[in-house]
């Protein structure tokens, strides 16, 4: 009888735990405009009240189509923030970050042209930006 009591208790206990699971809402975000600061475009995104700064992407026109990306991410929830550059023959190209924080911020040198390119994150995309 006490065995069943427990097994009964830890069920129950379980099951509480996985409904807060499931009710948890989701981390709502939004990423403003493209920003175009001199020979860069930023795209960034928040949190949907700027709690947190989950990550960005530049990219630096080098001119003679190279171009430099670099893709950050800033916030540890198992999820990274992805750069996908349209180079503007239906091969999209999808670079990830390497990690959370500063230091594992992925930088590469597009060399093959860029016709637009977006920020991705989880189910999130941000619109299309013009280099």
């Amino acid at each position: 009888m006490r065995k069943n009591l427990r097994k009964t208790a830890v069920a129950a206990a379980v099951g509480v735990l996985a409904s807060l699971a499931v009710a948890s809402p989701a981390l709502a975000v939004y990423s403003p405009e493209p920003v175009r600061l001199g020979d860069y475009t930023w795209i960034g995104l928040y949190t949907d009240h700027d709690e947190h700064y989950l990550g960005a992407v530049w990219l630096t026109n080098y001119g003679n189509g190279d171009y430099g990306l670099r893709v950050c991410d800033y916030y540890s929830d198992g999820y990274y923030v992805s750069a996908r550059i349209d180079p503007g023959n239906g091969d999209v190209q999808t670079y990830n970050s390497l990690g959370v924080g500063e230091s594992n911020c992925l930088e590469r040198d597009i060399t093959y042209g860029v016709r637009k390119f977006r920020l991705a994150w989880k189910n999130f995309a941000s619109a299309w930006a013009a280099p």
